[in-house]
């Protein structure tokens, strides 16, 4: 679950495209690679030509990237067009993780370190933030705008938690968002890219990742040694984040389903 690729003239190392239990730097790749095409299911395997690639990047991941990644279709079912940001997403998401593996612990130290990317990626959270956001309503349904939140410096706890999703889902690993309903006062907190230093919110909601616990990208919880919440147990994360006021938490979900507040499906672009 790290970009990988073959070494160069320069390196006499021996590549090892299967070792996962170690960080490997990238390395000049040139690779010759025979096509076979077939017309049907039932039909026989053709040749289509032999091809030299160059430069490829090479991405290793726990399993196939998670649907959806912006494909639209007609009233047939038939796709008309695909937004291709969510490469970016896999590069990025590739490029944060210092080692890759198929056990459960090693997923779930993949989600922790996708929290680290974001919250010290540079994006500013600011849950006041209202000029633009990047989950809203659209013609039909509710949609998650990926390839603007890519770029974008300044985001709300729905742009931070649904972009979290998504690189979880480049990286084949099945995550979620959850929804707590307030209002409720936080604790003091220290926003991602923060201008200002500690401060206490007043929530209407606050929106994080989900995979049975916490996963939070927004701020930083006020602790002896303060932390980011990152596998972290619900009444746990509670505890360190809610000062004062109501605390409802809605049912999970994920982008392709129903948001359950906004009762409504859901769709990336």
């Amino acid at each position: 679950m790290r970009e990988v690729a073959a070494p160069d003239s320069r390196n006499t190392e021996a590549f090892e495209p299967h070792s996962r239990d170690r960080v490997r730097p990238p390395y000049v790749l040139t690779q010759t690679y025979q096509f076979y095409i077939k017309k049907c299911a039932d039909s026989d395997w053709a040749c289509a030509g032999t091809h030299v690639i160059e430069w490829p990047t090479v991405y290793l991941t726990f399993q196939a990237p998670v649907d959806p990644w912006g494909t639209k279709y007609n009233a047939q079912g038939q796709p008309v067009a695909t937004r291709t940001c969510w490469v970016e997403a896999l590069h990025r998401a590739c490029t944060y993780m210092p080692e890759a593996g198929y056990t459960s612990s090693q997923e779930r130290a993949a989600m922790g370190r996708l929290v680290d990317s974001i919250y010290y990626s540079g994006k500013r959270y600011d849950p006041a933030h209202d000029s633009e956001y990047h989950y809203e309503a659209s013609t039909d349904n509710m949609r998650f705008d990926l390839v603007d939140v890519l770029p974008a410096a300044v985001g709300d706890c729905q742009d931070f938690s649904l972009y979290w999703e998504k690189l979880n889902h480049s990286l084949g690993l099945n995550v979620y968002a959850r929804r707590v309903n307030g209002l409720f006062r936080t604790k003091n907190v220290l926003p991602a890219n923060s201008q200002s230093g500690w401060v206490a919110f007043d929530f209407n909601f606050h929106h994080v990742g989900w995979d049975d616990d916490v996963f939070d990208p927004c701020v930083k919880l006020n602790q002896p040694d303060p932390l980011l919440a990152k596998d972290m147990n619900a009444n746990t994360y509670k505890g360190y984040l809610w000062d004062s006021g109501a605390w409802n938490w809605l049912d999970d979900w994920k982008l392709g389903g129903t948001d359950p507040y906004f009762a409504s499906d859901t769709e990336v672009d």
